[in-house]
Order: structure tokens, then sequence, then C-alpha cells
């Protein structure tokens, strides 16, 4: 009963969520169990508002502002004081703004994580939708190969061929009923990340809809200047020459301000110095880390062209078997199979694209700087 009762408050909260958030999404209940149907648009808008990973960045932003909102009334308090003492110093003039930078490195986290998680999502769903399409296809073969099971049973009984004829045909469809523990394991796998992502019960029954990515070729030709600007766009190079600033700020003031302060200005030349050399240390491992994702990107690019390309050699191939069976030449079940290794390879074609596809809104958020 306490089972019943609990699938019935998270079906409640599920429906009333969605009619106030998810106008696409629809839910039902099936035999105690919650149904959703969701697209892969769905899944992006879910994801603004479900993701505990993004609501606890969340609580973190709002607790810099708290603290960014102290440290600028102090500062205030403190620039009106007329104390001239290196610590009152530090507060009129450098805590607010390390306050208000590491409150900008929480709302960064966030973005960088939102568009991280969300291609990962569509990569997900689109891994379920092709699985999916694998699996049938993978069903249809051993329905091909039963029927082709029947038809040399057939011979085998008029006697036109031996009984070890059937030999093969049996690995075959052994072998496809082996071949279809990949796809569904990974779509396990798909599955329980996009319900981790989404925050879905794991009891819960999604269904998915059809989806594919449209293959757009990466133009290339001003590769040089697009990372030399990823370098200076980036948040994290950015994030370090503030941190360096900031350093000479705080020396400036032990300056100004310190008496008997000689260690503390050589730790923070010490500091600056290291700071200097990580971040021209970080600017060419970014580089190098740039330019191996434009090559992984191209890699990809090329398995998709190629993938294509046998996709219209099959799409060839299935007209002139079409062609034959009008003329009598082949029979229907010789047909089928060819129809079939012609589905199989526009799956493997749209995997490639997606993979490509997905792969370059990584890369175009790496030339964004994040």
């Amino acid at each position: 009963m306490k089972k019943f009762t609990s699938i019935i408050l998270t079906a409640c909260m599920v429906a009333s969520f969605s009619n106030n958030v998810f106008a696409q999404e629809d839910k039902k209940e099936v035999k105690n169990e919650t149904v959703i149907n969701l697209t892969i648009t769905d899944v992006a808008n879910r994801l603004k508002n479900d993701n505990i990973e993004l609501k606890m960045i969340d609580e973190k932003i709002k607790l810099y502002n708290k603290l960014y909102g102290r440290d600028h009334a102090k500062a205030i308090e403190a620039d009106n004081s007329g104390r001239s003492d290196v610590e009152s110093k530090k507060t009129a003039l450098l805590y607010a703004g390390q306050s208000a930078q590491r409150a900008e490195d929480a709302e960064h986290e966030k973005d960088s994580r939102f568009k991280e998680i969300k291609h990962d999502l569509e990569r997900q769903y689109l891994n379920i939708v092709n699985c999916d399409r694998e699996i049938d296809i993978i069903n249809k073969s051993m329905k091909n190969v039963e029927e082709e099971i029947k038809k040399v049973n057939a011979n085998v009984e008029q006697g036109k061929v031996t009984a070890n004829t059937l030999d093969s045909l049996k690995v075959k469809k052994a072998q496809l009923l082996a071949s279809l523990n990949l796809p569904k394991a990974q779509r396990e796998e798909a599955l329980l990340k996009i319900k981790q992502y989404l925050n879905i019960d794991k009891n819960t029954q999604i269904n998915f809809y059809g989806a594919k990515k449209d293959f757009i070729k990466f133009e290339d030709t001003n590769i040089n200047d697009l990372i030399k600007n990823a370098l200076d766009k980036n948040y994290n190079l950015k994030k370090q020459k503030q941190n360096i600033e900031f350093a000479k700020l705080e020396e400036k003031i032990y300056m100004e301000y310190g008496r008997n302060s000689e260690d503390e200005e050589t730790d923070l030349k010490i500091r600056m110095n290291d700071l200097q050399n990580s971040f021209e240390n970080d600017k060419t491992n970014l580089e190098v880390d740039i330019w191996k994702a434009y090559y992984d990107l191209m890699s990809k690019q090329n398995i998709a062209e190629i993938e294509k390309l046998n996709l219209e050699n099959i799409k060839s191939k299935y007209n002139e078997m079409e062609a034959k069976l009008k003329q009598g030449l082949i029979d229907k079940l010789t047909l089928d199979s060819t129809e079939l290794q012609m589905e199989k390879q526009n799956v493997t074609a749209e995997k490639a694209i997606n993979e490509y596809m997905i792969t370059l809104e990584y890369f175009k958020d790496l030339l964004e700087g994040f």
C-alpha cells in the first residue's frame, strides 16, 4: 500500500510540473507506472529546470552573490572610513572584486556545464533512437533467415539438398540473436544517463521519437584565425589574467600602506611569477587541445561523408535488385535482405552524422571560449 501511494504521489507531482512547464510532454498512468513521451526538444527544456547538478550550481551562485553584497558594502564602509592600514585598503580595493570574480566563475560554470550536458543528452537520445532501429533491423533479419530455413527445409524434405545445408543458416540466426545484446546494452546505458540528467525516476517509462542531425560541413578555411580568437575568448585564461591583476593590486597596497611588509611583498612577487608561468603554460596547452579537437572533428566529418557514400551505393544496389525482381531474376526474399542492408547502412550513416554534428557543437563552444 505504501509503495502504491508513493507511485501515485510521484505521478501527480510530475503531471502537475508538466502542465506548468512542458506543453509538448504527455504523461499518463499505465499499470501503476508513469509514462513520459519526450521529443529531443523536450529534453533540453527539461534540463533547465530539473537537473540536480545545475540546481546546486544555482545555489552556489546565490551564496557568492550574497558574499559579494557583503564585501561590496564593507568596501564602501572602508573607503569612507579614512583608515589607511593594509587590511582596510584591501577591504576597500580588493576583496569585493575577488568576490565578484567568484560569482562570475560560478555563472560561467553553470553555462559551461549546461552546454556540456545538453550535448550529451542529445547524443544519448539519438543513441536510443538508433539502437531501437538496430534492434528492429536485427529482428527483421532473423525473420528473413527463418524464411530461408523454411525454404531449405522444404528442399531437404524433397531430397534436393542435404540437411547440413541448414548449418550456415542456423549459425547466422544465432549470430543475429547474439548481436542484439550490444544495442540493448547501449540503449540501457543511454536511458540511465538521460534519467539521471533529467532527474527522472528509474521506474518511469519513456517513449522516444525519431530524431536525427542534418549534416553541415564545417567551414575551416580560416581555422588559424578561429583558434587564435578562441584563445583570446577563453574564460579560464581571462580568469587567470584577472588573478594576476588582483595580485598586482595587493602588492601595490602593501607597498603603499604596509609597515614592515617585505615578507608579504616577496610572497606576492613569487605568487605573481607562478601565476604568469601557469598562464603561459595553460595557454600553450589549450592551443594544443583545440588543434586536437579540430583534427578529431575533421576525422568524424570524413567518416560521416564516407558513410553517406556507402549509403548511396547500397541504395543503387537496391534499385538494381528491385529491377531484377520485376524481371523474375531474384525472389522477394533476396530483395528484402538487400532492403535490410540498406536500412542498416542508413542507421550507420545517421549515427556517424549525429556524432560528427554533436562534436561540431562541442567544438564551436570551444571556439567561443568555453
